[in-house]
């Protein structure tokens, strides 16, 4: 364009004008590109594996779910309305696809299969209580999801731990104990605290950084176990924390 208009153009970096040039912009591209193939390692989505799952939480889809055959499923869906009039055709669930989501959210009622809307029972819920005058907390003694919303989030996958406020408990309930510590207790450390407690002194040796970790052992506890856990490949009470 600058040989066509004769006209030159310079800038800072590298002399050029589009931004998407600059060296900045190139190595955040970089970075970003590299980025998006360490996710898909973990989660490759060209396997020889045929079975349905969702990249981002690994979970695998049951046998019903046929999200992709949707246009397979549109399309019958279509056929079905030819010669149809439209007043009377009505859209059935059980014709259309079936994702991952609608599955979590789905109950067995008299051997059919049901989609449940969290929000629209929540609502009618509410409705029905102010039209009846009924008891709000009967209203509300029923599970509105497939699995406990308090344990699990909505791609099915275990909430991570509140382990401060679990400390605060077990602080709180043991300060109420009058108990005194037996002498032949062993103690069990968790080897990746232990990490972070004890600072690195900068230029210290292996050697010196393992005597560190020996002497607070010992003089904290006097004898114990230190443990770093490991969790294999299957499904683990860890996924969510490593995602």
């Amino acid at each position: 364009m600058q040989s066509v208009t004769d006209v030159a153009f310079h800038s800072s970096e590298q002399q050029t004008q589009h931004k998407e040039l600059s060296v900045a912009r190139q190595k955040r591209d970089h970075t970003d590109i590299q980025l998006i193939l360490r996710y898909l390692l973990d989660r490759n989505p060209f396997t020889v594996d045929t079975a349905l799952r969702s990249i981002s939480s690994g979970k695998e889809a049951e046998a019903t779910v046929n999200a992709e055959q949707a246009k397979g499923v549109g399309n019958k869906i279509l056929s079905s309305m030819i010669g149809n009039n439209v007043v009377d055709f009505t859209f059935k669930k059980k014709d259309q696809a079936v994702t991952m989501a609608l599955k979590a959210k789905s109950s067995n009622l008299h051997d059919d299969l049901v989609h449940v809307d969290s929000m629209l029972l929540f609502q009618r819920l509410v409705t029905t209580v102010k039209n009846t005058n009924g008891c709000l907390e009967d209203a509300f003694a029923f599970e509105m999801c497939s699995v406990p919303a308090s344990l699990f989030d909505s791609g099915g996958l275990p909430r991570q731990g509140t382990k401060a406020a679990l400390a605060t408990y077990i602080w709180t309930s043991t300060k109420q104990v009058n108990g005194v510590i037996p002498d032949d207790v062993t103690y069990v450390i968790d080897g990746g605290l232990l990490l972070h407690l004890l600072p690195w002194c900068r230029g210290s040796t292996y050697n010196q950084l393992t005597q560190s970790y020996a002497d607070f052992l010992i003089r904290h506890f006097g004898k114990g176990t230190v443990v770093f856990d490991g969790y294999s490949c299957g499904p683990t009470t860890k996924d969510a924390a490593h995602l």
